[in-house]
């Protein structure tokens, strides 16, 4: 775990297959090959990026973590992980299962599936700052008024690109509507 903190990982033959084969494991299992595939991708759930990664998921990699990605009894930790791991894949098979767990009873699990769905997205940094609340909350005019003073951006614009990404990412936005999610 060191060597991978430090990013001083290095891939060597089998470790990625051994890993994903773990995935369907018991839950500590599980959790310990996700976790140990974010941090060769380099990162770790909340889009911390630490370092070049070492791997990236190829295609025929994906569907492993699409599977506990879509599975409702995936442990949390697990979950999030392998959320990490997809969402920097750039496979778009990844939009259907995250912008699903944006309804997932673990706010952690719904943040993580809105930062992944905007790193797959490749929206800018003002975009992806503005995502990192959870999805469920309302965003408000205080919200628009903090971002605007930590991004040095006047209220309207950082309003009307809250207004932009609603629709995408189930957003709801409070000078909308109180109780209405955007579709």
């Amino acid at each position: 775990m060191l060597v991978a903190y430090e990013g001083k990982a290095q891939l060597v033959p089998g470790l990625v297959s051994s890993l994903l084969s773990q995935l369907e494991r018991s839950t500590p299992v599980a959790h310990a090959a996700a976790w140990a595939l974010g941090w060769l991708a380099r990162g770790e759930p909340g889009g911390v990026t630490r370092g070049t990664a070492v791997w990236r998921p190829h295609e025929d990699e994906i569907a492993p973590l699409l599977r506990l990605c879509s599975d409702d009894n995936t442990e949390e930790r697990t979950l999030r992980f392998s959320m990490w791991v997809l969402s920097r894949s750039g496979d778009i098979r990844a939009v259907a299962p995250l912008t699903a767990r944006l309804h997932d009873t673990a706010g952690s699990v719904r943040l993580e599936a809105l930062i992944g769905l905007a790193k797959l997205k490749g929206l800018d940094e003002i975009r992806t700052r503005l995502l990192r609340s959870d999805p469920q909350e309302s965003i408000t005019v205080e919200h628009v008024q903090r971002a605007a003073k930590e991004l040095e951006r006047p209220e309207a614009e950082i309003r009307a690109i809250y207004e932009e990404l609603a629709p995408d990412f189930k957003l709801r936005l409070s000078w909308k509507s109180q109780d209405k999610t955007t579709d």
